[in-house]
C-alpha cells in the first residue's frame, strides 16, 4: 500500500464489528490524517487526487479533534485547532453545501467553535482578576 498500511489494517479499520469502537474509530481518523503528501510514483491522476481530498479531509479530522484528546493543549492552542477546523468547514460547505454533511451538523459545529471563541474572549477580559466585569461578545454588553 502507499501509505505503509497493509491490507489486513485496512481491512480491520474499514470493516468494524463493534460500531463504539472509539479506539478503531481513532486509529482510523490519526490514520488518514497522516496520510503522506506524496502519491506514489506512477500513480493514476484519480489516485492523486483522492490522495489530495483524504488529507484534507484529516486536516479537519485532526483539527477537530486535538482540543479533546491532547490535554497539553493551551487554550490558544486549542482555539487555533477549532478556528482552522471552522475555516476548512466553511471552505468546503461553501463549495459542495450539503453534499459535504448535513446543514445542520455544519452549524453546530460553527456553533460550538463561536462558542468556544466567547470563553477564550472571556477568560482573555478577565485577566486573571476574578472582579472584573465579564463582556457577552455576542449581545454586546457587560454582565455581571
Amino acid at each position: 500500500m502507499s501509505n505503509k498500511l497493509t491490507s489486513t489494517r485496512i481491512d480491520y479499520l474499514l470493516n468494524p464489528n463493534d460500531r463504539q469502537d472509539v479506539k478503531l474509530a481513532y486509529d482510523m481518523l490519526h490514520d488518514i490524517w497522516s496520510l503522506p503528501l506524496d502519491s506514489p510514483p506512477n500513480a493514476l491522476p484519480g489516485f492523486i487526487q483522492a490522495r489530495m481530498l483524504f488529507k484534507i479531509l484529516g486536516e479537519l479530522f485532526r483539527d477537530i479533534l486535538m482540543p479533546y484528546i491532547c490535554v497539553d493543549l493551551s487554550l490558544s492552542e486549542q482555539l487555533i485547532h477549532l478556528s482552522a477546523a471552522a475555516h476548512l468547514l466553511l471552505a468546503l460547505f461553501s463549495k459542495d453545501t450539503t453534499k459535504m454533511m448535513p446543514t445542520q451538523l455544519y452549524v453546530d459545529i460553527m456553533n460550538y467553535d463561536d462558542d468556544q471563541e466567547r470563553i477564550f474572549l472571556c477568560c482573555q477580559n478577565q485577566g486573571g482578576r476574578p472582579s472584573r466585569q465579564l463582556l457577552d461578545y455576542s449581545a454586546g454588553h457587560g454582565s455581571s
